[in-house]
């Protein structure tokens, strides 16, 4: 997909004689009945170069371990957009991966800066299930430097040790100050989490801190359709259709 095709406003309104959503993300009961109520998450990219990794989600045809493979489950994804810088204003973000249904038991992260230096690395316990799960840059991890380009890696360990062959995908990321429109809000994104705050960090070109917004909403409301299809539009619109209506989990 196209980077103009992203700049497109992800709409979704509902029909309802009894609820809505309010800038907070929570249920109340609506005003009048009948009422169309309309809510919008839109991701713009942001303008410059490229990521050295041209494709979003990464997807490759191993990626699943030799075990699962009559799993229907789509493959190990990595959930950025293709073609586009993927941005954060955090100094320890979020990464935002899907796993498939899997006997593997744990997986491997590891972030390296543009020298192809370690900047992290761990091990991570894995849900057996499968869904979009966030791995989380610890606050003892070292800072991302503003203006730097970072790669990460996540790699399902099909047996007891980290071979080459196990199924991996990458992305990358880069740290920038935030904007004068995002500056005071994005503070307590966590503690706060809206869907006013998901979009003008979207519009920002600020793609995982708008998931890490999405996510903490999903996870706090796991039944509320608008909130689903919201979701599931953003991915969609960003070339991830195949993982657009798999659950999110919480990690351990």
């Amino acid at each position: 997909m196209k980077p103009q095709t992203l700049q497109s406003a992800l709409v979704f309104g509902v029909l309802s004689s009894t609820l809505f959503l309010d800038p907070l993300g929570l249920v109340q009961a609506q005003p009048s009945q009948g009422e169309l109520f309309a809510s919008n998450v839109t991701f713009v990219p942001p303008n410059g170069d490229r990521p050295k990794d041209s494709q979003g989600g990464a997807s490759r045809d191993d990626g699943k371990c030799p075990q699962d493979a009559k799993n229907t489950d789509p493959y190990l994804t990595a959930v950025v957009p293709a073609d586009v810088q993927r941005l954060t204003v955090q100094s320890q973000p979020s990464i935002f991966v899907y796993i498939p249904q899997t006997t593997a038991k744990k997986a491997f992260f590891s972030l390296k800066d543009d020298k192809n230096g370690q900047h992290y690395q761990t091990f991570l316990p894995i849900d057996k299930k499968g869904g979009i799960v966030k791995v989380n840059l610890p606050a003892n991890a070292p800072s991302l430097v503003v203006g730097n380009d970072y790669q990460w890696s996540f790699v399902m360990l099909c047996g007891d040790k980290l071979l080459p062959d196990d199924p991996a995908v990458t992305g990358t990321i880069r740290r920038v100050n935030p904007g004068a429109n995002v500056t005071g809000q994005w503070q307590d994104w966590q503690q706060n989490p809206s869907l006013e705050t998901a979009n003008l960090l979207g519009k920002a070109g600020l793609w995982y801190d708008m998931l890490t917004v999405l996510m903490a909403l999903k996870l706090e409301q796991p039944n509320n359709v608008q909130l689903s299809s919201i979701w599931s539009s953003v991915l969609k619109a960003s070339n991830l259709d195949s993982i657009a209506t798999q659950p999110v989990i919480a990690r351990k």
